[in-house]
């Protein structure tokens, strides 16, 4: 992905120009630091954002606290209050992500932004610690943890007001008077590229629910659809859940979509397919907020009993006003907290002045291993010299016991 962007002429010219000039530049921060070295290339502080939680790599080139014993990768499900065997996996993967960073990932990317970008171009994870801000969609789902103040918190930063939807839309939601299950499965799983088994479970079970069924389909067609369902290949998410007729919305649990949902107050049924949306799901079951599914062994009958337990069970409905009143109680709307912090680090050409120190050392101070060695081997040098101490005094003591008696027997 990196490779593309930066060979595309267009944005070769906008770094290679010498009268192009920029404050600041914002990067998409998770999964490679490779386009951070454009920051470098134009001289701007830059800013990283994502639009979940922050990957390993990114906490710790931001000096965030990030101790193996409470957090692991984001999508992985050692967080919290772990118990030993959790806390022994993260560990290891603690080890081994710090190691594969440092050694194997770090070196590829410094080689790819420096074949575009040019040789005399800093090491890229040098670049990545000079990140000035990191953005991160981080909301109530993920476990709480303690920031350092370059790293900012942004809820529901996309989520905008109802607007008005579409007459025929509207028309559909207003006359569906018994309720409408919203299904989409976002932008990165194609609803049209599901398994043709999978299709049917679904269209099978949605004929024999008592619902409207409104479902973001990317074809002009779906054979076999039941009477119940209308598809469409695009759909105002936001607006549509809106709606006081939506019962339920069927998702795949990307982070966008539940923070909608929530935004809105509508309970979900989660069908995760990648990345976080496992995660996610288990997190939204937890707060009694969803039903989770697993969609590569769905059933008709699994994936009624969930729709139906969330639509008559006023529990869910009610846990998802109490996370949206909990999530939107902040000091101020989470897009205006976005731009005075990029607008910050404008003014201020960067925040070296807020930089962690936990940023510039190494795993091993980190994690005190030096200290620790260092502690190790003064006892064992004490008890090294106790032993030697106490064999010394035995032979001395038994040498005079022997002499003694010795000199008795003469």
């Amino acid at each position: 992905m990196a490779e593309n962007t930066l060979s595309n002429k267009q944005f070769v010219d906008i770094y290679n120009k010498s009268e192009s000039r920029f404050d600041v530049v914002l990067v998409q921060s998770y999964a490679s630091p490779i386009l951070y070295g454009v920051a470098a290339k134009l001289k701007a502080p830059f800013v990283g954002i994502s639009s979940f939680g922050a990957f390993i790599g990114s906490h710790l080139a931001m000096g965030n606290p990030h101790p193996p014993s409470l957090y692991s990768e984001l999508y992985l499900p050692y967080h919290g209050l772990m118990t030993f065997y959790g806390r022994l996996r993260s560990t290891l993967y603690y080890i081994w992500s710090r190691y594969y960073w440092t050694f194997h990932a770090l070196p590829k990317c410094d080689q790819i932004a420096k074949k575009y970008l040019g040789q005399d171009l800093p090491y890229i994870g040098d670049i990545e610690k000079n990140m000035s801000l990191l953005l991160l969609s981080n909301p109530i789902l993920y476990e709480r943890r303690p920031n350092v103040p370059t790293v900012i918190d942004l809820e529901m930063l996309h989520v905008k007001p109802v607007k008005p939807l579409p007459t025929d839309l509207k028309q559909f939601l207003d006359n569906a008077k018994e309720g409408v299950i919203y299904f989409s499965l976002g932008s990165n799983v194609l609803s049209a590229g599901l398994s043709e088994n999978l299709k049917k479970v679904l269209m099978e079970a949605f004929s024999e629910l008592p619902y409207k069924i409104l479902w973001k389909f990317e074809d002009d067609k779906l054979p076999g659809k039941p009477k119940n369902v209308e598809i469409r290949k695009w759909l105002p998410q936001q607006d549509v859940l809106a709606h006081s007729n939506v019962k339920v919305f069927l998702t795949q649990s990307g982070l966008q979509s539940i923070e909608e949902a929530i935004s809105r107050g509508v309970p979900m049924v989660g069908m995760p397919f990648i990345s976080d949306q496992a995660w996610n799901i288990r997190r939204l079951v937890e707060e009694g907020a969803a039903v989770g599914l697993e969609h590569s062994t769905l059933t008709k009958e699994e994936l009624k009993s969930a729709l139906l337990e969330v639509i008559n069970n006023p529990t869910y409905k009610e846990n998802v006003l109490r996370l949206q009143k909990v999530w939107s109680d902040q000091p101020m709307p989470a897009l205006e907290r976005a731009v005075w912090w990029i607008e910050y680090v404008i003014r201020h050409k960067g925040t070296r002045h807020l930089r962690s120190p936990t940023a510039d050392v190494t795993w091993f101070e980190y994690l005190l291993v030096d200290v620790i060695l260092a502690i190790l081997s003064a006892i064992t040098l004490v008890l090294f010299i106790l032993y030697k101490m106490i064999k010394f005094t035995f032979r001395k003591s038994t040498v005079e016991q022997k002499k003694a008696k010795k000199g008795k027997q003469s």
